[in-house]
């Protein structure tokens, strides 16, 4: 398409990139860093194209590959990159997309892209970071502490109670509540947050589906509820159905908008332990309440807390990461870390396999100046090494070291010799 004016403003832009969510985010991130801005993505000629989504090619001749590399893997076919050219160039069509909009307004939708001021400072930080978010309600505050409550589906009516009381001490100390809106544990975080005294508690869902879609059925009163007290949250634009590779991506930003996650019943294959993977990876506090030995609800969490994770038996073990005295707590800027926080984003995106500064770039969100200054002083601190030029990662266990730069404890990898 030839770009003659700028038809679509800068929201609008972003509201089409963000609806090719057919595309890999980690690609849709490299194109943003290799052509600029959504704007540029749209009026791109197929050449342009791709160029920009072939892997890039190193100084030895190894072959980089974009983001994760099991998408990469799989996105480098031949025929999925044609597939995406064409669905780029298949969906620039302004007036539909001024059209979608204006509908999605009209049922009360916001919509917030990266570039916007209010997009949510919790989530600039993580890897792979969504480029928008829609919603239904509001989104949580920045400058007030937030708690996931996450869990298995088919939970114990003994893990239903935990989860109940913990969101209703939480909401009742000024915490917001996150979680997904699933059955079991989720749901009932949520409304043990909505049952709070001072009938103030902030609950918000983070959803796998367009944020005007139901999932579960059985959740529809939930839904209403949660979006009146807090809000619903999602990557995925309206109509969105509720695939099943939906649900392990918004793990992400469950635990990316929460300061710490608590996990209350999980089996050995629960999604709530991707979200501890998730929190693990940013740097987040992990609790855990323990369960029977044995019992298969309690295998995940109970491997957790041998693992480091943080033992939860009652409300008050997580309050105390707050230092909570009964009062609400709001984080003020003086409460903030007083350490750089790029040193953070760099080190929590780097583990014990080498990534080149061209990628961390791209995870962190820095530019390859306060980068390379990043580097230099985590190589002085002793947090990181260059296994080879340009490469990095994080020095041993990055549990070791990870409350030297965030002071937060984190839990440490299990090796693979145990």
């Amino acid at each position: 398409m030839k770009k003659e004016i700028s038809v679509l403003s800068e929201r609008e832009y972003w509201y089409w990139y963000c609806g090719l969510s057919q595309i890999p985010l980690s690609v849709r991130e490299q194109l943003l860093q290799r052509l600029g801005t959504p704007e540029e993505i749209f009026y791109a000629s197929e050449k342009a194209l791709r160029d920009a989504l072939r892997p890039a090619r190193q100084p030895d001749g190894q072959t980089e590959l974009m983001g994760d590399t099991d998408d990469a893997d799989v996105f480098y076919n031949g025929k999925i990159l044609e597939r995406a050219v064409r669905d780029i160039r298949e969906g620039r069509e302004p007036d539909t997309i001024r059209r979608a909009l204006k509908d999605m307004d009209q049922e009360g939708i916001a919509f917030v892209p990266l570039c916007d001021e209010n997009y949510p400072k919790r989530l600039l930080t993580i890897p792979g970071r969504p480029l928008g978010l829609f919603i239904k309600g509001r989104l949580p505050s920045d400058d007030m502490p937030s708690a996931a409550i996450v869990g298995s589906r088919n939970c114990s009516y003994y893990g239903r109670s935990m989860a109940e009381g913990l969101g209703k001490a939480l909401a009742e100390a000024g915490i917001q509540v996150i979680s997904g809106l699933a059955r079991g544990i989720d749901a009932a975080g949520h409304r043990g947050a909505l049952r709070a005294e001072n009938r103030k508690g902030r609950t918000f869902g983070i959803l796998g589906c367009g944020p005007d879609v139901v999932y579960p059925r059985e959740n529809r009163c939930l839904y209403g509820e949660v979006e009146a007290a807090g809000g619903l949250i999602s990557e995925y634009p309206p109509g969105m159905r509720p695939l099943p590779m939906n649900f392990p991506a918004r793990n992400r930003i469950i635990s990316g908008l929460s300061d710490c996650v608590a996990i209350v019943e999980a089996g050995k294959r629960s999604g709530s332990l991707i979200t501890a993977s998730y929190a693990l990876e940013q740097g987040k506090e992990i609790w855990a309440v323990p369960g029977r030995a044995g019992d298969y609800l309690s295998c995940g969490t109970n491997s957790l807390l041998k693992d480091g994770a943080e033992l939860l038996t009652e409300p008050e073990d997580i309050l105390s990461f707050w230092n909570l005295g009964g009062k609400k707590l709001r984080i003020s800027n003086n409460d903030q870390l007083s350490l750089d926080k790029n040193w953070e984003r760099v080190y929590s995106c780097l583990d014990s396999e080498p990534k080149s500064m061209e990628r961390i770039c791209l995870e962190t969100g820095l530019n390859s100046a306060d980068l390379a200054v990043c580097l230099v002083d985590l190589e002085m601190e002793g947090l990181v090494v260059q296994p080879y030029e340009h490469y990095y990662v994080a020095k041993r266990d990055k549990g070791e070291h990870y409350g030297k730069v965030s002071g937060h404890c984190r839990v440490p990898r299990k090796s693979e010799d145990n």
